[in-house]
């Protein structure tokens, strides 16, 4: 019993502890948005402080259990700060949350996987937080490319498809596109696209955290048959 107790301190301790560092900084930042204009933006500010801040600080996941854990700590780390910044509980969001723990959950597998790839130094986190930061800016600079390169207006559609920002925009129903400031940087606001629906979003995140999971199986099946040749 006590051998379990310390193995599951073990695995799980670090993760609590950063989940506790993750609410101070969030907590943090989300003072500083005080006064900013529009209660949706404030939170889908504080949804992408929880992605980004979570990804560099949680320790890698072990296996796919921890990555799944992972995306729930950082969930209840947004829905917390969320419900602090709202004057009453609101159902978006909990489906903000539910959003944001599968975008979380596949960053971890995704992390996890690229460990299995040998290298002399561990780039997965970063590797991570660039795709996911070019991912979810990929509405903006997709509007600059239609507007500077002419390039096809499906382009416009595809990058709103698949921005994490736009699934989390769409757990607050939000146009995010329209607001202020992506208007006045990029013309993405005044083209013709469709928000995804929600349950395909989480379906979406479901099938690719499936996805990684049996990648990193078979890498570390690989790996095992590998070392056992050897």
């Amino acid at each position: 019993m006590s051998r379990l107790t310390f193995r599951l301190a073990g695995s799980f301790g670090p993760k609590l502890i950063t989940t506790l560092l993750l609410a101070c900084v969030v907590w943090l930042f989300s003072i500083t948005l005080q006064g900013d204009p529009g209660y949706d933006v404030r939170i889908l500010q504080t949804a992408v402080c929880c992605l980004l801040v979570g990804t560099l600080l949680y320790p890698p996941a072990d296996n796919s259990l921890s990555a799944a854990l992972h995306g729930l700590l950082i969930a209840l780390v947004f829905l917390g700060a969320g419900w602090l910044q709202a004057e009453e509980f609101q159902a978006s969001l909990l489906f903000t949350a539910v959003i944001l723990a599968a975008i979380s959950g596949c960053a971890a597998s995704l992390e996890l996987l690229l460990r299995k790839i040998p290298t002399s130094v561990d780039y997965s986190s970063l590797i991570v937080l660039v795709i996911l930061i070019i991912s979810g800016s990929s509405p903006v600079w997709a509007g600059v490319l239609i507007e500077l390169a002419n390039a096809p207006e499906g382009l416009t559609q595809a990058a709103v498809t698949l921005s994490p920002l736009s699934h989390l925009a769409v757990g607050l129903e939000m146009d995010y596109l329209r607001t202020e400031w992506i208007y006045r940087v990029t013309p993405i606001g005044s083209l013709r696209y469709s928000y995804p629906g929600p349950v395909l979003v989480i379906l979406g995140y479901l099938c690719l955290m499936l996805l990684i999971h049996l990648g990193t199986r078979f890498a570390t099946e690989k790996s095992n048959r590998g070392g056992s040749q050897s």
